[in-house]
């Protein structure tokens, strides 16, 4: 495969990083169900939370921190395919 062909995937995922500030600020579908059937009230804190409302508490800029959550989210979601392949291909290759 060429390299302009592997390239255009990390440039989506870098497109919809940039992008994701301007990201809709209304309620997703769950919480919006949540809200037109009235149990929001009954939400409770989830306690610590690392990354809340997609935001990394420490960087006060609104956009960067969405940039940087989405980042790192991306990234432990990457981790989390390769280990899953990773393991399958190991137990594929002692079946044999």
């Amino acid at each position: 495969m060429s390299k302009s062909k592997k390239l255009w995937p990390w440039l989506l995922v870098v497109l919809m990083l940039v992008l994701t500030p301007f990201a809709s600020s209304f309620p997703d579908g769950l919480e919006r169900v949540a809200d037109d059937l009235g149990f929001t009230s009954l939400e409770k804190n989830a306690g610590v939370s690392l990354m809340p409302d997609y935001t990394i508490p420490v960087i006060e800029d609104g956009a960067a921190s969405t940039i940087i959550a989405g980042i790192i989210g991306a990234i432990i979601l990457l981790l989390i395919f390769w280990a899953v392949d990773k393991a399958v291909r190991i137990h594929k290759q002692n079946m044999r």
